[in-house]
C-alpha cells in the first residue's frame, strides 16, 4: 500500500470537498432527505450531538460576557438579511473564531482553538457560506482577527499553531 505525502493528502481533501459540494449542489433535496432520514433513524445520536453543541456554547460563554448584547446582535439578523436581499432564515450568526476550530495537521483533524460565545466574536454570514465553512478557518484570517492577541477570546491554542 502506497502512502501519500502531506501535499497529496491536502490535494485529495480539496478534490473530495469539491466533489461533494458539486454533488450536493446538483440535488440539494436528496441531501436534505438523507439528513432527515438519518435523524429519524438515529434520534439518540442527534440528541447527543445537539446536547454537545449546547454544552460547548454554554462553556464558551464567560461570566463577563453580556448576554443582552448577544441577544441584540441576534435580533438584528433581519437588517443583514434585508441588506443582502435574502430571508432572515438564510442568515446565520457566525463565530469568527469557531467554538471548536480544527485544521488538518499531518493528515489528522486537530482542534487548535476554541472561540468564545461573546459579542465581539460574532458576525453575520449567509447560511450557505457559514455551512460550507463548518468549523474550518484560514489560519491567516484568525491571526488577522483584531481579538486574536487577547486570550479572552481564544480559550485554547494548540502549540502546533504558528503565530
Amino acid at each position: 500500500m502506497r502512502t501519500m505525502t502531506e501535499a497529496q493528502r491536502g490535494a485529495k481533501r480539496e478534490y473530495d470537498r469539491a466533489y461533494v459540494r458539486k454533488r450536493y449542489a446538483a440535488n440539494p433535496e436528496a441531501r436534505r432527505e438523507r439528513s432527515r432520514k438519518w435523524t429519524k433513524e438515529n434520534p439518540q445520536a442527534r440528541r447527543t450531538k445537539d446536547a454537545t453543541r449546547r454544552a460547548r456554547k454554554l462553556n464558551a460563554c464567560p461570566s463577563w460576557s453580556n448576554a443582552a448584547d448577544i441577544a441584540q446582535r441576534e435580533a438584528a439578523r433581519w437588517v443583514f438579511a434585508s441588506l443582502h436581499g435574502v430571508d432572515d432564515c438564510d442568515v446565520h450568526l457566525d463565530h469568527i473564531i469557531p467554538l471548536k476550530a480544527a485544521i488538518y495537521i499531518d493528515g489528522k483533524l486537530t482542534q487548535i482553538a476554541s472561540g468564545l460565545h461573546v459579542y465581539d466574536n460574532l458576525t453575520f454570514k449567509l447560511a450557505s457560506a457559514n455551512c460550507s465553512k463548518g468549523n474550518r478557518f484560514d489560519e491567516a484570517e484568525l491571526i488577522e482577527h483584531p481579538y486574536f492577541e487577547q486570550v479572552t477570546y481564544v480559550t485554547h491554542i494548540n502549540s502546533t499553531t504558528k503565530r
